[in-house]
C-alpha cells in the first residue's frame, strides 16, 4: 500500500508522523538470554511462553524465516513506517513488557534490565527512527529507579514504561514515586500500559478478574482511569511538576465523562487532597498524554469530538498503531474523524513536546 493509499482523504496533513506505540519482539527466547545473569537463566525459559493479555498479530508481522509479529525490524519499516510516513516509532518491549509480573522482585528486575538492553542491542541503532521504553519492574521502586537512571543515559530511551503493578496501591501511590522521581530527573514522561492481568497484578477491573479476552480487552481501560486519578490525588505532578504521564492502549472517547466526574469530586471533597491546587482536569491538561489506540471513536463520531475538544484533546491526543497487534480498521482510521486542524498536533507535535528526544536532552 502507497503512503498516499493509506492516509485518509479528508486529512489535510502530509508531514512526518510519530508513532508512540509499537512493540518490539525478540526473535526467540534465546535471544534474551545474553541479557540475563545465569542465576535466572532457567527461571526464564520456564516462563518464556507466558504473555499479557491476549491479541490478535498481523499475520503478515511474522518473518517467514520464523519468530514472533514484531520481531523482524524490516517488516516494521515496510509494513508500517514507509506506508504511514512514520519517521519516529517509539517502541516498547512486546510481550516482555508483563515480564515484570513475576512474584519474585529480583528476577522481575533481572528481566526488566536484560529488555532493556536487549531493546538497546538490537533496536535502537544511531541511523534508525527508532526509540526506546525503558521497562522497570515495581516490586522495588528503589531498584526501578536505579535502573531508570541507568538505562537512561542511553540517548535513544525516551520514557519509562510499566504494564505490571507489583505493589497492589493505586499507580499514583507514594510507594511508587521514587520511580517518578527518577524519570523527572532525567525528563523522561512514563508510560502507563492500561490493563496489567494475572501474575502479581492486582485485578485491573473493579468487579473482580475477567474471564473472557472480549472482556479483559473492554474493561481494561480501567487501569488507564486508575492511573490518571491517582496521579493527580496522590500529588504526583506536584511532587514532580516537570512529569509527564502517557496512557497506552486505553482508547479515548471515555476520558470527557470521567474528567467532568473528576472535577465535580473534587470540589467537594478538595479538603482530602490539600495538596491539590487546580482542577483536575487542568492537570490533565498539563501533565497527561493520550494515545489514539485502540480508536472507538464511532462512526458518527462528530459529537464526541466536540467533546474532546471541551477536554483540550488537541493538546493532549497522540497517535499510535500499536503494531503489530491488529486492531479494528487501519493505523490513521482516528485521523479521518477529527478535525484537519489537530492534525499537525495528534500525528506529531504532542509527541515532540512530551518524550525525551536526544536533540533535546534532559
Amino acid at each position: 500500500m502507497s503512503a498516499a493509499a493509506s492516509r485518509p482523504a479528508a486529512a489535510e496533513y502530509d508531514g512526518p508522523i510519530v508513532d508512540c506505540d509499537v512493540h518490539a519482539e525478540p526473535s526467540s527466547p534465546d535471544e534474551i538470554l545474553p541479557y540475563l545473569p545465569s542465576e535466572w537463566s532457567l527461571d526464564y525459559l520456564r516462563q518464556a511462553g507466558r504473555t499479557g493479555p491476549a491479541k490478535l498479530m498481523r499475520p503478515d508481522a511474522a518473518p517467514e524465516s520464523g519468530g514472533p509479529a514484531g520481531s523482524a525490524p524490516e517488516l516494521v519499516h515496510t509494513q508500517l513506517l514507509e506506508p504511514l510516513g512514520i519517521d519516529r516509532a517509539v517502541l516498547s518491549p512486546g510481550t516482555l513488557v508483563y515480564a515484570p509480573s513475576s512474584p519474585n522482585p529480583y528476577y522481575a528486575a533481572a528481566m526488566a534490565r536484560a529488555a532493556n538492553d536487549w531493546l538497546i542491542d538490537r533496536w535502537l541503532g544511531d541511523e534508525t527512527p527508532f526509540y526506546g521504553s525503558i521497562l522497570v519492574a515495581n516490586h522495588l521502586p528503589e531498584v526501578a529507579a536505579a535502573e531508570i537512571r541507568r538505562a537512561g543515559q542511553h540517548p535513544r530511551m525516551v520514557c519509562v514504561v510499566m504494564a505490571d503493578n507489583a505493589l497492589g496501591h493505586p499507580w499514583g501511590h507514594a510507594l511508587f514515586h521514587p520511580i517518578y522521581e527518577a524519570a523527572a530527573e532525567l525528563g523522561l514522561p512514563v508510560a502507563i500500559q492500561a490493563g496489567g492481568f494475572g501474575g502479581v497484578n492486582p485485578s485491573p477491573t473493579g468487579g473482580g478478574p475477567p474471564s473472557l479476552d472480549l472482556e479483559q480487552g473492554t474493561l481494561a481501560v480501567q487501569g488507564a482511569m486508575n492511573a490518571l486519578v491517582t496521579f493527580i490525588t496522590e500529588g504526583v505532578f506536584d511532587h514532580y511538576p516537570s512529569l509527564k504521564l502517557i496512557l497506552l492502549e486505553g482508547g479515548v472517547a471515555w476520558l470527557p465523562g470521567l474528567l467532568w466526574r473528576f472535577d465535580a469530586s473534587f470540589k467537594g471533597a478538595r479538603r482530602e487532597v490539600p495538596w491539590v491546587k487546580r482542577l483536575p482536569s487542568e492537570y490533565f491538561r498539563d501533565h497527561v498524554r493520550i494515545t489514539t489506540q485502540p480508536p472507538e471513536i464511532p462512526p458518527g463520531y462528530e459529537h464526541i469530538v466536540e467533546l474532546l475538544a471541551e477536554v483540550g484533546a488537541q493538546e493532549t491526543l497522540m497517535f499510535a498503531s500499536d503494531y503489530p497487534h491488529r486492531s479494528e480498521g487501519e493505523p490513521l482510521d482516528i485521523a479521518a474523524r477529527i478535525p484537519a486542524a489537530w492534525l499537525p498536533n495528534v500525528l506529531r507535535g504532542n509527541a515532540l513536546a512530551t518524550f525525551r528526544w536526544p536533540e533535546r536532552g534532559n
